[in-house]
C-alpha cells in the first residue's frame, strides 16, 4: 500500500506541472488521452460544541483524484475507449485530536478500527471507476467495468438513485452524491433505436458476483454524536462489513430503465432488483445469540425490488424547471420489534422546482447574476406499517416510529465579483417533528485552479448543546 501510494502521489505531482489545454482538462499521447482532470484537496472539520467525547476535530482529510478517457481503437462504425477515475485519501484527524483517537479506540473495541479511519479501507477502493466504453454505431453502446450510476433527479436525498452504495465515513450535509458513491463492477448496455415513440432509449445493468455494502465510520469517530456507546455496541456496528455475503453469483443485481422525451418532458421508468447494502438487519434472535457466542453471522443482507420513475420539464409560465421522482421499495425487510423481521413496502416521492430569480438590488450588486433557487418536497411512507402486538414495538425504519413523514429542502445560491465569490445556503425542515438542518457556504475562486471554501453546518437543531454543529474548511487545486 505504501509503495502504491508513493507512485500515485508522484504521478499526480508530475501531472500538475504539465501544460493543460484548459483550466479543467489536459491531453496526453497526442490527444489519445483526453478529458483529463484532477484534484488535490484538504478538508478540515471542527466542532463548534463538544459532547461527552470531548472531540473538537471531526476530520482532517487529504484527498487526491484523477480521471481521464483514453481512445483505444476506432473503426468506421465503432469506437473503443477506456475511462479511469482514481481517488486516494488519508485522514489525520485522530493524529491531531487526542480525544478523537481515544474515542475510536474505546468505542470500537481497540486500535484496529483506527486504520479504517486513517485511510481508504481497501486498495481496490482507490479505483472509483474503470471501464471500457464501446460504441457500436448509433444503435447501441456497452460499458464493461467498475462504474458509478446516476438514476435520480433530486440532490438533497437519494430517491430513485439506488444503484451504488455510499461511503459515508466523511459525509457532510447536502453532498454531491457522486463523491460518496462506491463503484461497482458491472455491465451496462444502452440501446437507442431509431424512430421510437418519444425517442425512447433503453438501459440494462447487470452487477454480477461481488457485493459491496455501505461504508460507515468507526464507532467513536466524530460522526457519532451525544453519549459514547459501549465497546460491545461499537463492535456490533463493525460486524456490518464482516457479515457481508461472500462473492458468488447469488449476489447478482439486475436493473432496467426506459427513458423518453414526450414533448418537453424528459422521463424515465426503471426497475432494480438488489440486495440491501445497509444498514443490514439482525438475524432475529439467532443474530444476537451468534454475537454473544462469537460464532456465526450477526447481520444478513436480504434482497428487494425497487420500482422507480423520474421526470423533468420546463414550466414556461413560471420560468422554472419542474422535476420529480418516486420509488416503491417492495419486499424490503425491517426489524419488527426486538427479534422479529418483516418484509415491508416503502413509498418515497420527491417534487422539486428550480428557478433563477432576478432580484433588482441583488442583480445591481452582482452585475445581473441571478439567485439560483431550488425547493423540493420529500414524502416517505411505509404502506403496511404496523407494530408487534406481543411486545408493542413498532417497525424500525428510516422514519423511526412513525408510518409517514415529510420534509422540505431549500437551496439558494448566487455569486459576486465576476463569479469569483460564491455564496449559498441549503436547509431542510422536517414537517413531522419540526427539526431543521442547514449548511451555509462561501467559496472563493481567485483563478482557474484554486478554490477556497468555508461552511457552517447544523446537523440537527434538536441535539443537546448543538453538539452536531461544525465549521468546515476546504482548499482544493483542480487541473
Amino acid at each position: 500500500m505504501y509503495k502504491m501510494k508513493k507512485i500515485w502521489l508522484i504521478a499526480l505531482a508530475l501531472l500538475i506541472v504539465m501544460p493543460c489545454s484548459s483550466a479543467f482538462s489536459f491531453e496526453l499521447f497526442d490527444g489519445r488521452l483526453h478529458d483529463g482532470k484532477g484534484r488535490l484537496q484538504q478538508t478540515l472539520m471542527i466542532r463548534t460544541h463538544r459532547d461527552d467525547r470531548d472531540i473538537s476535530v471531526t476530520s482532517f482529510r487529504s484527498m487526491a483524484r484523477i480521471e481521464g478517457l483514453f481512445d483505444l481503437a476506432k473503426t468506421e462504425n465503432n469506437t473503443f475507449k477506456l475511462y479511469g477515475f482514481f481517488e486516494y485519501w488519508e485522514d489525520f484527524g485522530a493524529h491531531i485530536d487526542g480525544g478523537l483517537k481515544r474515542s475510536i479506540r474505546n468505542e470500537s473495541g481497540g486500535s484496529h478500527e483506527l486504520q479504517n479511519y486513517y485511510r481508504s479501507n481497501e486498495e481496490q477502493e482507490i479505483i472509483k471507476e474503470l471501464y471500457a466504453d464501446m460504441d457500436f454505431g448509433y444503435l447501441w453502446n456497452m460499458r464493461l467495468g467498475k462504474q458509478i450510476v446516476n438514476w435520480g433527479e433530486t440532490s438533497e436525498s437519494r430517491v430513485a438513485d439506488q444503484i451504488n452504495p455510499l461511503d459515508v465515513t466523511n459525509l457532510v450535509g447536502y453532498p454531491d452524491w457522486e463523491d460518496y458513491k462506491v463503484g461497482l463492477w458491472m455491465a451496462r448496455i444502452f440501446l437507442t433505436p431509431e424512430s421510437m415513440w418519444s425517442d425512447m432509449s433503453f438501459e440494462l445493468i447487470v452487477i454480477p458476483y461481488m457485493f459491496e455494502e455501505v461504508r460507515v465510520s468507526p464507532a467513536g469517530s466524530g460522526f457519532f454524536l451525544g453519549k459514547p456507546i459501549t465497546p460491545t455496541n461499537g463492535v456490533l456496528t463493525h460486524r456490518w462489513r464482516q457479515d457481508k455475503p461472500d462473492d458468488g453469483w447469488e449476489n447478482t443485481e439486475v436493473g432496467f430503465k426506459v427513458r423518453g422525451m414526450t414533448g418537453v418532458t424528459d422521463w424515465t421508468l426503471s426497475v432494480f432488483h438488489t440486495r440491501q447494502d445497509g444498514p443490514p438487519l439482525l438475524n432475529e434472535l439467532k443474530g444476537f445469540t451468534n454475537y454473544l457466542n462469537g460464532d456465526g453471522d450477526v447481520f444478513r443482507y436480504t434482497t428487494y425490488t425497487s420500482y422507480a420513475t423520474t421526470f423533468s420539464r420546463p414550466v414556461k409560465c413560471l420560468g422554472a424547471i419542474l422535476s420529480g421522482e418516486a420509488v416503491l421499495n417492495a419486499g424490503k425487510e425491517y426489524q419488527y420489534g426486538t427479534y422479529d423481521i418483516k418484509e415491508k413496502n416503502v413509498f418515497i416521492s420527491a417534487l422539486g422546482l428550480d428557478k433563477n430569480i432576478q432580484i433588482p438590488w441583488l442583480s445591481k450588486i452582482n452585475k445581473g447574476v441571478s439567485l439560483i433557487s431550488n425547493i423540493t418536497w420529500y414524502h416517505y411512507k411505509m404502506l403496511d406499517y404496523d407494530h408487534n402486538s406481543t411486545t408493542g414495538e413498532y417497525v424500525k425504519w428510516e422514519g423511526g416510529s412513525r408510518s409517514a413523514w415529510d420534509k422540505i429542502s431549500i437551496k439558494l445560491q448566487t455569486s459576486f465579483f465576476d463569479h469569483t465569490l460564491l455564496t449559498g445556503i441549503s436547509s431542510t425542515y422536517d414537517l413531522t417533528d419540526g427539526s431543521t438542518d442547514y449548511v451555509a457556504r462561501m467559496m472563493y475562486f481567485p483563478g482557474d485552479h484554486w478554490f477556497y471554501e468555508v461552511s457552517y453546518q447544523q446537523i440537527n437543531e434538536r441535539l443537546p448543546n448543538n453538539v452536531g454543529n461544525q465549521v468546515i474548511f476546504n482548499v482544493r487545486y483542480e487541473f
